[in-house]
């Protein structure tokens, strides 16, 4: 049986010498679809889009090429937009050349250079320096990249189950709201009939007038920290203790509110699930659900179901920004199910969450192992 290589067996070498650069395609990011025969990549560290007709065929590299670092492995008929550079790996395995990079996404964070928005040039590619295993005759060493690359995908493959887990357990409440409550615009069970006014009270529609930015003090919530059913503080601008005070009670969201985006990133709703403090921003609305006419939970839910996020949608206005108009949305009249019903709705939602948690703490050991097995493949310790 094989044992693991040392690194006495490694050689440096430049990408240049063993990447052939592909030519650009001419196709835009913006012809990507939601739907298609193939993947589509563009210049995004995710692959989210799909296209009706494809370049290339076979094993590539593709490496995004602004914005920020992002690299993928494709192994079948694909496309991509002109803004991504696409590699046939020469000598070596394409994958382990993947593996090897995405365990040092720093080389390619550096190459990113540019006063606004930032690229990564083709001569930088070219010039960044990797450990590869060789035999002693100077050949590659196929059979010990054959065996890492073994490894690490048998532990990504644990990794993507987990991710896939918490996926499915969307799916299901999805699937549990649509069973208990129809389509909350058309009404099919025939439930009582209101309009979000009659549910709710806005609150606030975010600060109107420039506040300061702070590296710590009280978070502000803007769209881009209103996720569905979510709300990410990790990624904030903060403002002072003193503007904040400044603002009446009713401008400050409370435990039970619900934020909503209005402007950029419409649509999206989350609730407030703690006391913690913070304020919003004009491109956020807050909603305080009537807890005796509609359950925040549910209500939450309700806002980010497909029907009405369509809905929302078709109403937005707005070319290079998106808008929603608040008046409207508060005429908007959806359904009014009873509150035990909402509640025995709630208590799914409860358990599926503690569900998706136990899932997220085996999804964050398998990245964590995903990771280190990585880290010590190409140091030569695996």
């Amino acid at each position: 049986m094989k044992t693991k290589q040392t690194q006495d067996n490694w050689k440096e070498v430049e990408l240049g010498e063993i990447f052939e650069f592909k030519e650009k395609t001419g196709i835009k990011a913006g012809e990507g679809l939601e739907t298609g025969k193939y993947k589509f990549f563009t210049s995004s560290d995710t692959q989210s889009k799909f296209i009706d007709k494809f370049s290339f065929k076979g094993e590539h590299l593709i490496f995004s090429t602004g914005g920020k670092a992002g690299i993928h492995y494709c192994n079948e008929n694909f496309s991509v937009s002109n803004d991504c550079f696409t590699v046939k790996v020469k000598d070596h395995l394409t994958k382990f050349i993947y593996y090897l990079l995405k365990s040092k996404l720093y080389l390619l964070e550096k190459g990113f250079k540019g006063a606004g928005l930032k690229h990564l040039s083709k001569e930088y590619l070219k010039k960044i320096e990797v450990r590869l295993p060789f035999l002693q005759d100077g050949k590659p060493d196929l059979k010990e990249q054959e065996r890492i690359i073994s490894i690490l995908e048998k532990a990504e493959e644990t990794k993507e189950k987990s991710e896939n887990a918490e996926s499915l357990l969307g799916e299901y409440l999805k699937s549990i709201f649509n069973e208990m409550f129809g389509n909350p615009l058309k009404n099919e069970k025939k439930f009582g009939i209101k309009s979000i006014s009659e549910l709710t009270s806005f609150v606030s529609y975010g600060f109107t007038r420039p506040m300061p930015h702070l590296k710590k003090g009280i978070p502000i919530i803007t769209s881009k920290n209103v996720m569905t059913g979510s709300i990410d503080f990790l990624n904030v601008d903060y403002t002072d203790e003193k503007s904040f005070n400044e603002l009446s009670n009713k401008d400050k969201p409370i435990k039970g509110d619900i934020l909503y985006t209005k402007d950029g990133r419409i649509g999206e709703a989350a609730l407030v699930e703690d006391d913690r403090e913070f304020c919003i921003s004009q491109a956020v609305a807050v909603l305080r659900p009537n807890k005796e006419e509609i359950n925040p939970t549910f209500f939450e839910r309700l806002l980010n179901s497909n029907n009405f996020k369509k809905l929302i949608e078709r109403q937005a206005y707005g070319v290079a920004l998106k808008h929603i108009s608040i008046t409207k949305l508060k005429r908007e009249k959806i359904i009014s199910p009873p509150i035990p019903l909402q509640q025995k709705f709630v208590k799914i939602v409860e358990h599926v969450e503690g569900l998706k948690e136990n899932v997220r703490k085996t999804q964050q050991k398998s990245e964590e192992l995903f990771n280190s097995l990585m880290g010590n493949a190409f140091e030569g310790k695996l």
